[in-house]
C-alpha cells in the first residue's frame, strides 16, 4: 500500500468516526486497551486545545524545513465517491466566498475548508 492509499483511508476513518480514530491512535501509541480510560483521554483531548496527538517537536522540525525551502506546501486533492473534490491544505489570509448560479444540468459544486 502506498502513501496516497493510506492517507485516503485514514482521512475516511477520521471523517466516519473521529472519536474512535483518536482512541485507536492513543491505544496503539500508549498501549492502553481500557475503553473507559480511552474515553476519558479522548474527552480531555477534545476539551484542551493545547494537547496534540503528534509529537510537538514535529511543528518545530517542519518550520525549520520550510525556512530551508525543503518543504513544498502542495494541496492534497482527494476525489470523492460522488465526484466532489476535497482540497486539503493551509489557507493564508482572508477567504472570499462567492456564490454562483449553475445550470441545473451540472452537478453542484461544494467547497469545504477542513481545520
Amino acid at each position: 500500500m502506498d502513501y496516497k492509499t493510506i492517507r485516503d483511508r485514514i482521512e475516511d476513518m477520521v471523517n466516519d468516526n473521529h472519536k474512535d480514530f483518536v482512541k485507536a491512535i492513543i491505544s496503539m501509541e500508549k498501549g492502553i486497551n481500557d475503553e473507559s480510560a480511552l474515553d476519558k483521554l479522548y474527552d480531555a483531548y477534545m476539551d484542551n486545545d493545547t494537547i496534540n496527538l503528534l509529537y510537538e517537536e514535529f511543528d518545530y522540525m517542519i518550520e525549520d524545513l520550510r525556512e530551508q525551502g525543503q518543504i513544498k506546501d502542495l494541496p492534497y486533492v482527494q476525489q470523492e465517491k460522488d465526484d466532489l473534490v476535497n482540497i486539503v491544505g493551509n489557507v493564508v489570509g482572508e477567504v472570499d466566498v462567492i456564490e454562483r448560479e449553475r445550470p441545473r444540468t451540472e452537478k453542484p459544486l461544494r467547497w469545504q475548508i477542513s481545520p
